[in-house]
């Protein structure tokens, strides 16, 4: 999970989404992120925080898809998480790690195939529940 906090500075150019927008750019404070996904419930709270001049804290859920939005002083806005689309992805990476590992009889692939699993999916996962212990209101 990573945190960043200041004052909202620029929005780069959109792509929309049906569920996510992707930026090309957010500058807050002193950073820049680049290519970051936000789902479309919580884009109007971050339009929110660009005319505002109060700082603003985003969440970001494996380093690019921001997952929560708070401006100083106001509430605390977090994404929904989809449990039923990762619990069918991690099954299916599971399922394909464990066939992968009995096709090849190598233990490098299975390693390999649990790194990936758990760079894609424990992760974010992990950082999720992370945000989500610090409270907010869901939608």
């Amino acid at each position: 999970m990573k945190k960043v906090t200041g004052a909202l500075k620029r929005l780069g150019q959109a792509s929309l989404g049906p569920t996510y927008n992707v930026y090309s750019m957010i500058e807050i404070g002193d950073q820049i992120l680049s290519n970051v996904k936000i789902p479309n419930k919580l884009d109007g709270i971050l339009n929110e925080g660009l005319r505002t001049k109060s700082p603003t804290t985003l969440s970001l859920m494996a380093g690019k898809i921001i997952m929560a939005v708070q401006i100083e002083g106001q509430d605390r806005y977090i994404a929904k998480f989809n449990w039923g689309v990762w619990s069918f992805a991690f099954l299916v990476m599971l399922i394909s790690v464990f066939s992968l590992y009995s096709l090849s009889k190598n233990w490098m692939v299975g390693v390999a195939g649990l790194v990936v699993l758990y760079w894609f999916i424990a992760r974010p996962t992990i950082d999720y529940l992370k945000i989500a212990s610090e409270g907010g209101k869901k939608f």
